[in-house]
């Protein structure tokens, strides 16, 4: 963003990628190739490739298919650890994480859906569902929640930070989620 290519020149950066000021103090994209990236992250349904995967090649990292990691922090798995415990849940329960928010609703599967599938998955194992999602979100956990047995879910919607967030995905034996921020984390703590 423009903020962002500010902060890098007057910072003295001496090698600028993506949206940056330039020498004659113009706008300009680096590599020149990175100015095509920039218009489709806009509209990237009308794109063949996952335009995520191309930005750390624009910023000059050469990715080797193997992924990225995240490292969870301890204190992050040690604060979740008690707030299982304090809720009650055994360690050998399986718990099913749900995520039923997205950045727009046209990406998010209806609530009906998820919940039904969290009736079957609680119906057919030993499994208690974890409810994750933003503050915002949370009318949508609170739906689902509805229409399960009760105590057979709990909600963590608004209650995160993306280190805790990361400690309870690491936790889950299987998480359904939208094309949102929480299935990238599980990817990256696998």
């Amino acid at each position: 963003n423009r903020l962002g290519a500010i902060l890098a020149y007057a910072a003295g950066g001496r090698d600028r990628r993506g949206f940056v000021l330039g020498g004659r103090r113009r706008f300009v994209c680096r590599p020149e190739w990175m100015a095509y990236l920039m218009v489709v992250s806009k509209q990237r349904y009308g794109t063949p490739f996952n335009v995520g995967d191309q930005f750390p090649r624009g910023a000059g990292f050469a990715p080797t298919g193997a992924g990225v990691a995240l490292q969870v922090p301890a204190e992050a798995r040690e604060e979740m650890d008690r707030r299982w415990a304090a809720l009650g849940i055994d360690p050998g329960v399986s718990l099913i994480g749900l995520q039923p928010g997205a950045s727009a609703p046209m990406r998010q599967w209806p609530t009906d859906s998820l919940a039904a599938v969290a009736q079957r998955l609680y119906r057919a194992l030993a499994c208690h569902v974890v409810l994750l999602g933003t503050d915002k979100e949370r009318p949508l956990g609170e739906a689902i929640q509805a229409q399960l047995p009760t105590g057979a879910a709990t909600s963590l919607m608004g209650e995160t930070s993306v280190a805790t967030l990361a400690a309870a995905v690491q936790r889950l034996k299987l998480l359904i989620t939208n094309d949102t921020g929480p299935m990238h984390v599980a990817c990256g703590v696998g």
